[in-house]
């Protein structure tokens, strides 16, 4: 039985990534017993490398394909699968999506690997960086998003830099004001430009700006930083690739599915964070230094024979200086791709093997295979490469030898087909030349009909003799008859122009040396004067390339040159152009003085003519541009003039502007003028000006930005360590802003930024700096002995300020702050400690509720990394909803005692920690972005429960389920209850939906909208913690309530304050009047319940009655018609 052939098309058969790819390959073949072809659809061209493949080579004689990344369009991939023969890519391939087996490198989940070492390292301003037309970058990119969703960080439109390379990046950045502290580039390259880019900027990689990027490929480990980067298992890939087809021809596998390899991550300097990958031990770039000495001075040689090997196309001996045994060269009969093959040449090291030359081959049916040896240390397979040259695609190199680190690393095949398609093109034009040389003759006799017509010197001169025939013409140039003018090269260079010599000398040169035509203008003595002439030809090669003469022509120009002396003298039209100009123009002498100034530049100038005349124009600049112009003038650029100066001009009045000055001089020593313009381009400079000033603030508050901050930060800390003082730096976040943004839209949320910007700058006054680092971040530094201690003060006063509501366009909008402080030098000696650690201090305050401040200590670390755990195990529960389950607290009537309602709570346990609370759970997963379809899961279990409780017993109460803002805000959300109560079956009006006044508040218009829709449906709505926000009578009125809860604060102080007392009182008579009902909270003894039932509440719930119960003891407890006596 023979072996099975398997196909591969790779844009390059060599380097990092392919070359690894087909080294796995090769060594998977050789363990197979398979014979591979491999096909190098790429070519080079001065745009670089470029796929255009579309030939069917090989079609007939493989068993199956493998595509690696782009190799071919996706119309060739269509087509290529239209055959039946199984595909497997290396990469997604947009053509195949569904008709080929995909093997690739988990690019998203390396991603979201790398993204998660940014957000552990504090990072929560991070951009993704390349462009998302590349499939895999597309890929990248999700997982970065990925792993910011998951860590509660928003990932939007403006976190995306969706440029071709690191450096268009780090424009976009720097013009921005480094909004991001962190960069995720999409690849190594992208990443190393990004990187330099950055640092020539004065920005620090990773102190300002981390960077991670992707690929491990040479330039990672070079890069200064080097780079934190993702190493994928690229020869994996291809033993990989090759084992799935075998699977596929053999039935262990379908045609179509995945396999993902997982990629490791390498953690190096610019990140951040403690290297994971030492450089010097690690490094296993295959490479120059990889090849032994002996075997590189071979390869060196070979090179060099190959080289002059160029003549004779059709002789292929020279492939034994490579490391091929066998080769053919197919060349395309008709139209490239798209026709027969004609064998023009082939050869083997051992005379073996050898196909038949002048044979045509069908495209599908080409190559004729060799044999193929089975070396474990060198296996082989045969490759076609395309021979391109710069005129054409002449058709196909095929050759066959070992698949060693030589091969892989592109020592011997890349240059290849390069070398073939030159000689092509060489034997191409030594034919042409032949034609070429046939016909000088008849263009010399026509070159002689021209000279009699023309009265031009005609003339031949030999090589390398220099030698001179003149042919016709010639005596009407120097005045002499033809037999007294010079007849060899020297001569004739003694009657040009002494200043003329060195000029005609350098040209001539180029010509021999270059093969030029030759054309040149230089005066020539005739008689007591020199005349001006023109000279032209070309140089003639005999069939070997050699210059053997050269044939050209002598014109008299002499009266042209001095029409051209008179039109350049001719003052009238000079002045009237100099006159009537809008342009500023001045001309000087050599000394700088005006000798004269057009109207536009007086004008601008203040002066009349007559003032300036004889004036040195120096004395119009300011002492700087005076400088500057001696400089340029002095450093002998008189020959070149001026282009672009920037020179300041001083008007009569005293005022400065900006000029462009462009000039010339024109004319000979002594005589010459040096004539200029002069553009205004103050408002540009002007302009300049503001961009200097954008630069270093943010445009829509104008407070300084990022780069500011980070730049007098750092000032201060160096003057606080010289001086012995301290610092403090200040984290501002806005709460919930993201929901203003998506409800009201941004203008409202920048209006709001405007005016909470105002607000801290009047609050910090001189006092210190506020800036503006980035959405609705802000940063304030304040300095001295007593840093720490104003801070504090300082955050107190905005936080409280910031609780009063903003009126933008007639909305009322809160905009409650969490601040977190970090101190010099208790908390860290630098900017990137201070502003991290002062960044943790604020999600701490927002982890304890948002609208407070806290100071930075060491537990936060520690506080910090726990939540993250457990945000992690919930999120690993989610799928199952594994450890969750409800429990019920009863709500009864204070008078009667009967049930009137529960409230379903949920609780998670896990299994090694037991029970985790809910205030811990439930702000993670808010903040994770998990409370959707958590909700989701207590809704569907509480709706399932009291349709079976519903089926069993009687009515008359109430099942009350929390909602959070996150659910609110979910599109689609009142669709989705819908969805739940008609699966269930449950009837709408026994259920009711509690909200708390925070999340009313942060929309209220939108909020109110959810809950009359509710509402409608029958629903109940219930107003939790009433009584604690600053807005409750403004619920009251807005919401459509069923329920007004009192916050357990007001029961527990009920006895002890009569203040308390009252006001409890008057929620109840207000709800009352208002047609709603009234619950307290948390009573837990039977003094609290009696004082309620004074006040004329109506129900209560609390752990007096009951703690929350699981539902079969609820059951017993409050619905069983005769429950336990224990009960």
């Amino acid at each position: 039985m023979s072996r099975r052939t398997i196909g591969v098309l790779i844009p390059v058969p060599d380097g990092f990534y392919y070359g690894d790819i087909l080294w796995g390959i090769s060594r998977e073949a050789l363990m197979l017993d398979l014979d591979v072809l491999v096909v190098s659809t790429a070519t080079f061209d001065s745009f670089g490398l470029r796929i255009s493949y579309d030939a069917r080579v090989g079609w007939d004689l493989v068993d199956a394909w493998i595509i690696v990344a782009q190799a071919v369009s996706e119309a060739y991939a269509r087509e290529l699968a239209g055959t039946g023969k199984p595909l497997v890519t290396i990469a997604d391939h947009a053509g195949l999506s569904d008709s080929a087996y995909v093997v690739k490198c988990d690019n998203r989940g390396a991603s979201e690997a790398l993204t998660r070492h940014l957000i552990e390292m504090g990072h929560r301003r991070i951009a993704f960086a390349g462009s998302l037309a590349n499939a895999d970058f597309r890929e990248r990119f999700q997982g970065c998003k990925d792993a910011m969703e998951k860590a509660g960080i928003g990932m939007g439109a403006g976190n995306v830099y969706d440029v071709q390379s690191g450096d268009a990046a780090a424009r976009l950045m720097l013009e921005e004001g480094l909004p991001y502290t962190a960069v995720f580039a999409a690849s190594d390259l992208v990443a190393s430009a990004l990187v330099q880019q950055l640092t020539e900027a004065g920005v620090r990689v990773p102190e300002d700006v981390a960077v991670v990027g992707f690929d491990d490929s040479g330039i990672a480990k070079t890069c200064k930083p080097s780079l934190t980067t993702a190493r994928q298992p690229i020869i994996e890939l291809g033993r990989c690739a090759l084992r799935r087809t075998m699977d596929i021809l053999e039935g262990r596998s379908g045609r179509v599915g995945t396999t993902v390899l997982p990629v490791g991550v390498v953690i190096r300097e610019s990140s951040g964070g403690k290297a994971s990958d030492d450089l010097s031990e690690n490094d296993q770039t295959l490479s120059w230094k990889n090849i032994p000495g002996e075997e590189l001075e071979q390869l060196i040689e070979s090179h060099r024979r190959l080289s002059l090997r160029l003549i004779d196309t059709r002789d292929m001996s020279w492939l034994r200086y490579t490391n091929q045994h066998w080769g053919i060269v197919g060349l395309w009969e008709g139209e490239p791709g798209a026709s027969d093959l004609i064998l023009d040449s082939a050869y083997s090291v051992n005379g073996t093997g050898v196909p038949e030359t002048g044979c045509r081959w069908m495209a599908e049916r080409f190559p004729p295979m060799p044999p193929l040896k089975r070396r474990a240390d060198d296996p082989e397979f045969v490759l076609v490469q395309l021979i391109q040259s710069e005129t054409r695609n002449w058709g196909l190199l095929v050759t066959a030898g070992p698949v060693n680190e030589r091969f892989i690393r592109g020592h011997d095949t890349r240059q290849l087909p390069s070398l073939l398609g030159a000689m092509i093109d060489h034997r191409k034009l030594l034919a042409e030349l032949e034609q070429r040389e046939a016909g000088y003759a008849a263009l010399a006799e026509r070159l002689g009909i021209v000279s009699r017509t023309t009265h031009d010197g005609v003339f031949e001169l030999k090589l390398p003799s220099c030698r001179i025939e003149w042919i016709t013409g010639i005596k009407s140039l120097p005045g002499v008859r033809q037999e007294e003018w010079p007849t060899d090269g020297q001569a004739f260079l003694n009657l040009v122009h002494p200043e003329d010599v060195p000029r005609v000398k350098v040209l001539w040169e180029a010509a021999v040396k270059h093969r030029l035509p030759l054309h040149i203008e230089f005066r020539l003595k005739r008689g007591d004067e020199y005349i001006w002439v023109s000279a032209a030809g070309e140089i003639v090669t005999d069939a070997g390339g050699n210059a053997v003469r050269f044939l050209g022509a002598i014109t008299d120009i002499h009266l042209r040159k001095m029409a051209e002396r008179a039109l350049l003298a001719s003052e009238e039209r000079y002045r009237a152009f100099f006159r009537n100009t809008p342009v500023m123009l001045l001309s000087l002498d050599e000394q700088f003085v005006i000798t004269d100034a057009n109207p536009c530049w007086l004008e601008a100038m203040g002066y009349e003519r007559e003032e300036v005349i004889g004036a040195s124009c120096l004395s119009f600049l300011t002492p700087e541009s005076e400088e500057k112009w001696r400089a340029h003038w002095s450093n002998g650029k008189a020959e070149t003039g001026i282009a672009d100066m920037e020179l300041q001009w001083v008007t009569r009045g005293g005022q400065t502007i900006d000029g462009l000055v462009n000039g010339r001089r024109y004319g000979e020593p002594g005589q010459a003028r040096i004539y200029l313009s002069v553009r205004d381009i103050t408002e540009r400079k002007r302009a300049e000006r503001q961009i200097h000033f954008l630069a270093y603030h943010d445009p829509l508050t104008g407070l300084p930005n990022r780069r500011m901050f980070y730049e007098r930060l750092e000032q201060a800390i160096g003057e606080a360590k010289a001086g012995g003082t301290r610092v403090a730096v200040m984290m501002i976040d806005l709460d919930h802003f993201k929901v203003i943004n998506d409800s009201l839209g941004h203008d409202m949320g920048d209006a709001l930024l405007r005016l909470v910007a105002g607000q801290l700058a009047d609050m910090v006054g001189g006092a210190g700096l506020v800036a503006r680092i980035g959405g609705d971040e802000f940063t304030i530094m304040l300095t001295g002995g007593e840093a720490g201690e104003a801070a504090g003060r300082l955050a107190e006063r905005i936080v409280d300020k910031l609780r009063q509501p903003f009126t933008v366009a007639g909305h009322d909008l809160f905009a409650t702050a969490s601040v977190g402080i970090s101190r010099y030098p208790e908390d860290g000696v630098d900017i990137g400690e201070l502003v991290k650690k002062a960044d943790t201090a604020m999600y701490r305050a927002k982890q304890q509720g948002r609208n407070r401040m806290e100071t930075y200590s060491g537990t936060m670390e520690e506080v910090v990394r726990e939540r993250l755990a457990i945000g992690s195990r919930l999120r690993l529960s989610l799928d199952s909803m594994a450890g969750f389950y409800l429990l019920y607290q009863p709500q009864l009537d204070l008078k009667s005692g009967r049930l009137i309602g529960a409230e379903a709570l949920i609780r998670w346990t896990l299994p090694d920690i037991g029970s985790v609370p809910p205030g811990m759970f439930i702000p993670l997963a808010e903040e994770f972005g998990m409370i959707a379809p958590i909700g989701e899961w207590v809704l569907r279990e509480a709706c399932r429960q009291l349709k079976a409780w519903s089926d069993r017993f009687a009515g008359g109460w109430h099942l009350s389920v929390n909602l959070s803002v996150k659910q609110l805000q979910q599109p689609g959300f009142v669709a989705g209850v819908d969805r739940i109560v008609a699966e269930s079956g449950v009837d709408p009006g026994r259920l009711c939906f509690e909200i708390t006044e925070t999340a009313a508040l942060l929309n209220l218009e939108s909020c109110a909208q959810i809950l009359n829709e509710l509402r409608a449906r029958g629903i109940r709505i219930a107003l939790d913690d009433f009584g604690t926000g600053y807005s409750s009578l403004l619920l009251l009125k807005s919401l459509p309530l069923s329920i007004v809860k009192i916050d357990r604060s007001f029961t527990h102080d009920l006895l002890a304050s009569s203040a308390t007392a009252s006001i409890v009182s008057g929620i109840i008579a207000m709800s009352k009047g208002l047609g709603m009902s009234v619950i307290a909270e948390g009573i837990e003894t039977e003094e609290q319940l009696e004082a309620l039932g004074r006040l004329g509440c109506e129900g209560y719930q609390g752990y007096y009655e009951s703690r929350p119960l699981p539902p079969d003891l609820f059951e017993r407890q409050y619905l069983a018609d005769d429950p336990p006596e224990d009960a």
